[in-house]
C-alpha cells in the first residue's frame, strides 16, 4: 500500500511537470516573434549550407584543374594556397 502511495504521489508530480511544459510550450509557439525567429534561422541554415554547397563545388572544379601529367603552375599554387587560408 505503501508503495502505491509513493507510485501515485510520483506519476501526479510527473503529470504536473509535464502540463507545466506543454503550456509553456503553447505559450511560445503562439508567440509571433518566436514564430519569426524559427522562419529566420531555417532561412539563416538554408543560406549556410548553400554557400558550403558553392564553395565546395568551385572548389571540386578548381581541383579538376589538376592534372597528374603537369605540375602545378605558380598560379594554381598561388590559389591553392588562397583556399586553404579559410
Amino acid at each position: 500500500m505503501p508503495n502505491e502511495i509513493a507510485k501515485s504521489n510520483i506519476l501526479d508530480s510527473i503529470s504536473d511537470k509535464l502540463s507545466g511544459y506543454l503550456a509553456i510550450k503553447d505559450a511560445l509557439l503562439e508567440n509571433d516573434y518566436f514564430e519569426v525567429l524559427g522562419d529566420s534561422v531555417n532561412v539563416l541554415r538554408f543560406l549556410k549550407n548553400a554557400n558550403q554547397l558553392i564553395a565546395k563545388k568551385r572548389f571540386d572544379s578548381f581541383l579538376k584543374g589538376f592534372s597528374n601529367e603537369n605540375s602545378p603552375s605558380e598560379f594554381q599554387l598561388s590559389k591553392l594556397y588562397d583556399y586553404c587560408e579559410w
